[in-house]
């Protein structure tokens, strides 16, 4: 299993990296890194990446070579991060299984959030057939645990915590941190998401917080140095460049507002500038003022 991940993720990153690789290329590239490859099995390595990771890899016939078909390139994205993350988690492992004394010397993020592997387990189950639960949630913000009918549309991380994002009575959008989910039951009853593609609600915001605000362009002015990070590691995938030079890198976000917007710029402190718009400047404004008063 593992050699096959490793042959259909050689696939993958060699047809981003070239453009429109023929089939001959392709199998030339799979016996360079050590692969036995023929016609026949590159045919259905093709196959299993169509079928399995449901990426429609398509063939040019004027460019003899293929290419990732555009409805699927959110998709193929998606797997080229897992595909990084596995290799990583492979070339830690091998480095381990060395010697447990190598442990001394990677140091992992020590704070992970700890979860319910079977409430995980079964808003999986629940998500995948797309079966009710009913989830019993202690909020940070209330004493007291409520009880919700939910219908769980997506699973996702953020930042090393765990949410489950959905809609209860199939009108409301929610998020749910699993780490605050004390008891959950999946119910007999399905339901028909409003919609077949839940990541889109999220393709405009920053973080988990759902917002049905109008995506609009966030301007932000960094001082060179900070934005050196924020050219390596961008805050949403719209993001563009206006000004790099030697004092300023100013970038455009096309997104909603949120609530996790701000934390990002607030977490820059005066690293940064709101540009546009005016009432994201003002309230990012307001806060640092209200912050100031803690130290009055």
């Amino acid at each position: 299993m593992s050699k096959s991940i490793d042959r259909i993720k050689t696939i993958l990153f060699f047809i981003k990296e070239v453009n429109y690789p023929s089939k001959q290329r392709i199998i030339d590239k799979l016996n360079d890194v050590g692969y036995v490859s023929s016609e026949r099995t590159t045919e259905r390595d093709m196959q299993s990446i169509r079928d399995l990771l449901l990426i429609e890899v398509k063939f040019d016939r004027a460019k003899n070579g293929y290419y990732i078909d555009e409805e699927s390139q959110k998709t193929f994205d998606e797997w080229l991060s897992f595909f990084e993350l596995y290799q990583t988690a492979k070339v830690i492992n091998e480095t381990l299984l060395k010697s447990a004394d190598n442990i001394d010397y990677i140091d992992f993020d020590r704070n992970k959030q700890l979860i319910n592997e079977r409430i995980l387990s079964e808003l999986l189950t629940a998500t995948f057939e797309k079966q009710k639960v009913r989830m019993e949630y202690h909020s940070f913000w209330k004493s007291e645990t409520n009880v919700y009918d939910f219908q769980p549309y997506l699973i996702k991380q953020y930042q090393n915590r765990w949410y489950v994002f959905g809609t209860i009575n199939n009108e409301e959008f929610r998020t749910f941190g699993l780490d605050r989910i004390v008891g959950l039951t999946i119910l007999k009853e399905s339901f028909k998401p409003i919609s077949k593609k839940p990541k889109n609600y999220f393709d405009d915001i920053i973080g988990m917080i759902y917002s049905t605000s109008e995506v609009q362009p966030v301007i932000l002015s960094y001082e060179a140095h900070q934005g050196k990070y924020i050219k390596t590691q961008p805050l949403h995938p719209s993001q563009s460049i206006l000004i790099d030079n030697e004092e300023e890198l100013r970038i455009q976000l096309n997104i909603r507002i949120n609530y996790e917007l701000e934390e990002q710029i607030l977490k820059q402190g005066e690293k940064v500038k709101v540009i546009e718009p005016i009432e994201l400047k003002e309230l990012i404004k307001n806060r640092i003022k209200s912050a100031l008063k803690n130290y009055e």
